[in-house]
């Protein structure tokens, strides 16, 4: 017994006497020898994704690349001999400066645009979502208003109207800057005029179009009521629980009830 205590014992010195510049140079070395970017290396440390090692996220990388196991505190003393600006946490540009490794313009350029990517894959995603929850959507904002008409409430219905309403704004701008209608030579140049269809007298020389691209006040209004009513077509947001306050009433008369008893 006394001499597994006394090896315990040997082997706790022989940790204690690896260094933190130690530690750091272990890293440096494991860095240099792996075939990976620093940038690489960084983000499979860095477990939660945040752009910053933690102390608990370098304790657990050094031990599982069997450079050491470390207590708490002499993770933090390694992790303050590279965290430069003291805020107890090590960046990419930090963990680079250590190592020795020269951000070059391609590398920084790569990162960007990996960075780019990401926010437009995530962005394309929230789009995605977005989308279906308005299509699947029965509580629109249009439902909502009229609550006296029940049909509304109907994802088909909401449906009907949301793509009536695309249909109808994608026809307008393609009447307004190129054209539904056939002009003289033939080709279709010409853009409706609305206002000229549905009131006497204006008109273009007994026409009834333009030559695109042609904004008429009544297509305009259409337009836009278009666009208002794919808007109303969004799902609403569900009232919050207002129970408590309409509830508070009756126990405040129960409890008068309570005292006159």
């Amino acid at each position: 017994m006394a001499d597994d205590e006394q090896e315990e014992s040997d082997a706790g010195n022989d940790d204690s006497e690896v260094t933190s510049d130690q530690i750091v140079d272990g890293i440096i070395d494991y860095i240099k020898k792996v075939d990976k970017s620093v940038a690489e290396v960084f983000k499979v440390i860095d477990l939660n994704s945040d752009k910053r090692i933690s102390g608990p996220e370098l304790q657990t990388w050094l031990k599982e690349v069997g450079i050491a196991d470390l207590a708490p505190p002499d993770v933090m003393m390694t992790l303050g001999l590279i965290d430069e600006n003291k805020d107890g946490y090590i960046s990419l540009s930090e963990l680079r400066s250590a190592v020795g490794e020269k951000a070059s313009a391609l590398g920084l350029l790569l990162e960007a645009v990996e960075d780019i990517v990401d926010s437009a894959v995530e962005g394309a995603k929230e789009l995605v979502e977005d989308a279906k929850r308005v299509w699947d959507t029965e509580q629109s904002l249009l439902a909502a208003a009229f609550p006296n008409l029940p049909w509304l409430a109907d994802k088909r219905v909401n449906r009907g109207i949301i793509v009536f309403s695309l249909v109808g704004g994608l026809l307008y701008l393609y009447n307004a800057f190129i054209g539904l209608a056939a002009g003289p030579s033939g080709s279709r140049d010409h853009s409706l005029d609305l206002t000229a269809m549905l009131i006497p007298g204006y008109d273009y020389n007994g026409y009834n179009a333009a030559l695109a691209p042609h904004f008429d006040p009544l297509s305009f209004l259409v337009f836009v009521g278009l666009g208002a009513l794919l808007f109303f077509a969004q799902y609403s947001t569900p009232p919050m629980d207002g129970g408590g306050g309409a509830t508070a009433p009756p126990a405040a008369a129960s409890e008068d009830a309570s005292e006159e008893e």
